[in-house]
């Protein structure tokens, strides 16, 4: 113990056991006598020693000062000291030469600031040991004296600031605390420091105020003080529920409702009610108790949902009224002042979370039409900008989109006027969930959810916290992300689920992290999360039994996404007809459109050209072509991979190669590489079905590599095993060497729209020529005839091996007819080309195809391409009889 030996060197320096010898420059000591002192090597018991040798006076202030913390300043420290501030100082100077505490500020050395100087103690053994010189008898009588005198000593508009520091020394004298007036006094303390703690996000700080309170409040409580009656429950219920004990906080909620004696604090109970339900996934009594507050506020849902014929009508008002309105207008609309239309108004937007999950449709279009008929009727507050985002939600799920967007912005300026933080936290949820994948790329939602999670723990709103988590790494898997960071993800969200407690979050973490685990070729197959521990069929069905159907919203459509792309139409199928109507509950969320875009495609795959007449293909058809008009970074890629498919089941050959081009430059542009790979793979089956192997094998190639990049195992392998004779083995040829392919182009070297293409045909046959002839004369030649004959090509290089180096032969450049023979210029010494690529190719007998190397692919951060940024690479190895005997070298 570092400061146990600095301490006790310091008491024998002091007590001149130990000296220095200036003569010899020697310290000495005499081990004898020191044993005979019987110095203690308890640190605690030293420093009392240490403390005891200082005058009386300045023992029991240290004493006094350790009751207080590790930490105190000088006036605290002379109220319980009962002297004032000066001579507190004084008594204090000798154990500020000792060394034992320190001043925290440079105050105490100036006559006028002395007073308002702060000290630490020097170690929390010497505050330790301080407090042990306190008799154990005495130690509740001291720290009630020190509360009594504090309180006795502190303004009402000090009290909030110093109350913990009061009621921690209270609380720990609160057995000595006779009189019934001092002890419903402190009892309205404990409760004042806990709603501070409360609001600190100091959980369990709270919670143990309130149990305090709890040892202290009378029988007669609710007619003698009503007001800390109310606010002792409701404190006690929201630490209780914070603290994951939500049972014990309904019990409180209960027995609140059947005291209280205002209709407005009725209201608050039963939405709080209706709040804990919802996170405990009581979908059944949360709607219960939300509709009880509703009917308290006058609105009575079940009388008001027999006028359901009404609904398009008033819709359809709504509309037209803010569609004759100008932003602005809505925006400066008058404030609402009157307490009852605050209430009816902030329960409205309240309900909608708890009705929409209960499977309520009608009850859940009811509460957002009536919510902002109230808004365009009596004007703006603090829970307007949720009607607005409400509203325009249901406007996108009508189709009507820009509408929505416009209601989705104006909720947000409404909010800067009458800022609420829980509301900007809920804004920027139902924004995130509902508007902003028809304006902005979906990836701008992440950062969205991240701040409603990090705002809803700092309130405590951890239904909100929750789904933020889970819409994270659904959001994640639906764009592609790689399986490393997906991984990363899910490891994060569950540490932040574990947090929030909401069995809701784990209902929809479960089966997601199977399905990333399928991709890993780790359950039964990809996209089924079966396993030895985990059944699929068992959670669904505990879900629906349980009335929670709704959360499979989070991850059925990455289950019918990895479904898909196993090739398992008829399963994305069945499952999309068995889940369709808890999609449609939410329709407009990006992930429920995502759900639609594979249930689309799979029934295309598994029918004929009659089949799209379906009723699902025709509509959503519709859908894609017109969300990828006003928002293409997130689905203009979807509805041309449709109609690609569509074109091919039609016959119409020239549209589909235009469509599955398209689908696949539009998921590169906008990075959803799962999508890109499938696209990829679509082609490649159209090609095959065409019996065009050779233009197939290039999309198949790419598909397969696309899936490798994703991290999808167990797709990887899927192609491997379907498609041998393309995806063979590391050790043989990369391209059949007796195949006869076709030009296929590959990369444009510019843009502008002329043929400079890298030309497959003109390499293949360079790659057969060189593997067959191994005669460096003739391949010196041929070599320069072929990069002529490839027009995409600017350059080329020949690289041979000899005793495990590498060296380049031959280059050829496109502008010259004379190829440059550089004999054995060792690779390691050239600069000339990407010697990762080289190596890597020697390595995997791999073609490496960039289309721009800059940006795509493994070499993006290669210290050659990052300094010459060639546009397209290509590497083939070339090999005869199964050995590597040369690399190809093309730019």
């Amino acid at each position: 113990n570092a400061f146990f030996t600095h301490q006790f060197l310091q008491t024998l320096y002091f007590d001149a056991l130990l000296r220095f010898d200036f003569e010899p420059h020697q310290w000495r000591w005499d081990v004898e006598q020191i044993a005979a002192q019987n110095i203690t090597d308890n640190v605690v018991e030293l420093m009392a020693n240490k403390i005891n040798k200082l005058p009386s006076k300045t023992s029991k202030v240290l004493q006094l000062a350790a009751c207080i913390g590790n930490q105190f300043d000088l006036p605290i420290l002379a109220i319980i000291y009962e002297q004032d501030k000066n001579e507190t100082f004084k008594v204090l100077w000798d154990a500020i030469m000792e060394g034992l505490i320190q001043p925290l500020d440079e105050n105490y050395k100036h006559l006028e600031t002395a007073s308002q100087s702060q000290f630490k103690f020097l170690h929390d053994r010497v505050q330790q040991a301080a407090y042990a010189l306190i008799d154990d008898e005495q130690k509740q009588a001291v720290h009630l004296k020190i509360g009594r005198l504090l309180l006795a000593n502190t303004g009402a508009t000090e009290l909030e600031e110093r109350i913990f520091e009061i009621v921690n020394q209270l609380n720990q004298g609160i057995e000595l605390i006779t009189d019934d007036e001092e002890k419903h006094r402190l009892f309205q303390l404990n409760v004042d420091a806990g709603a501070k703690a409360l609001s600190a996000t100091a959980y369990h700080a709270a919670l143990a105020y309130i149990e305090v309170g709890k040892t202290l409040i009378s029988d007669s409580i609710w007619a003698t003080d009503y007001a800390y009656a109310f606010k002792y429950y409701m404190k006690s219920a929201e630490c209780l529920y914070i603290n994951n004990q939500p049972s014990q906080a309904i019990e409180y909620l209960d027995l609140l409702v059947s005291q209280v004696q205002i209709n407005s604090e009725r209201i608050d109970l039963m939405k709080f009610k209706s709040l804990i339900y919802t996170a405990i996934t009581d979908n059944v009594s949360a709607k219960k108790a939300l509709l009880q507050a509703l009917y308290l506020c006058g609105i009575d849902m079940e009388t008001e949902e027999q006028q359901v014929e009404f609904l398009p009508k008033r819709y359809k008002e709504i509309v037209k009224r803010l569609q004759s309105s100008t932003a602005d207008t809505l925006i400066n609309a008058p404030t609402v002042t009157d307490v009852q239309d605050k209430l009816f108004i902030n329960s409205l937007v309240n309900s909608y979370l708890p009705l929409m999950r209960s499977e309520d449709t009608v009850k859940t279009e009811l509460s957002v039409l009536k919510s902002m008929e109230f808004v365009l009727n009596k004007g703006n507050d603090e829970s307007t900008p949720l009607a607005y985002i409400q509203f325009g939600a249901y406007l996108c799920s009508q189709g009507e989109y820009s509408l929505g967007v416009k209601c989705g912005n104006i909720a947000m300026t409404i909010n800067k006027q009458y800022f609420s933080k829980l509301t900007q936290s809920h804004l920027l949820f139902w924004y995130a969930l509902h508007l902003i994948h028809f304006g902005n790329p979906i990836r701008e939602s992440l950062s969205n959810y991240h701040k409603v999670y990090e705002t809803s723990i700092e309130l405590g709103d951890f239904v909100y916290a929750g789904y933020a988590t889970t819409n994270i790494l659904t959001n994640k898997m639906l764009c592609g992300v790689t399986l490393p960071d997906l991984k990363e993800a899910y490891r994060l969200e569950k540490d932040r689920a574990e947090k929030v407690g909401d069995a809701n979050v784990f209902h929809i973490l479960k089966p997601l992290k199977q399905l990333i685990s399928s991709m890993e070729a780790n359950t039964v197959a990809l996209g089924c999360g079966d396993n030895s521990t985990f059944s699929e069929q068992e959670h669904f069905e505990g879900l629906i039994k349980n009335n929670l159907g709704v959360v499979t919203i989070w991850f059925m459509p990455i289950k019918t996404m990895l479904l898909a792309m196993a090739g398992s139409y008829a399963e994305v199928i069945a499952y999309s007809r068995q889940y369709q109507s808890y999609m449609d509950i939410m329709p407009n969320t990006f992930s429920v459109t995502v759900f639609y875009f594979y249930y689309v495609l799979a029934l295309i795959k598994n029918g004929h050209e009659e089949d799209l007449a379906h009723p699902i293909i025709k509509q959503y058809r519709q859908k894609y072509e017109e969300w990828a008009k006003i928002c293409p970074e997130n689905y203009q890629n979807k509805y041309f991979l449709i109609e690609a498919e569509s074109a091919r089941v039609s016959g119409n050959v020239v549209d589909a190669i235009d469509f599955y081009e398209k689908a696949i430059a539009g998921s590169k542009e906008n990075e959803y590489l799962n999508e890109e790979a499938l696209a990829y793979e679509l082609a490649a089956e159209f090609y095959l079905g065409r019996f065009m192997e050779n233009i197939a094998y290039t999309y198949l190639t790419e598909a397969h590599y696309r899936y490798q990049q994703w991290g999808a195992l167990a797709k990887v392998r899927d192609l491997e095993t379907r498609y041998p004779q393309f995806l063979a083995p590391k050790t043989a040829p990369a391209i059949p060497m007796d195949t006869n392919i076709s030009a296929i182009r590959m990369a444009p070297t510019s843009t502008t729209g002329s043929s400079e293409w890298l030309d497959l045909n003109s390499v293949t046959k360079a790659s057969q020529t060189l593997s067959g002839e191994i005669v460096l004369s003739r391949l010196l030649e041929k070599m320069m005839h072929i990069v002529i004959e490839n027009a995409g090509a600017e350059k080329g290089f020949l690289l041979l091996p000899q005793q495990n180096n590498w060296f380049i032969e031959a280059q050829g450049l496109m502008d010259s007819s004379d190829t440059s023979v550089l004999q054995k210029l060792p690779l390691k010494e050239s600069e000339l080309v990407s010697a990762n690529i080289i190596h890597y190719i020697a390595r995997t007998f791999d073609n490496v195809v960039l289309h721009d190397a800059t940006l795509e692919g493994s070499f993006t951060r290669d210290a050659y391409i990052i300094k010459q940024r060639p546009k397209s690479v290509l590497g083939m190895p070339l090999l005869n009889q199964g050995k590597l005997t040369g690399i190809l070298y093309l730019e």
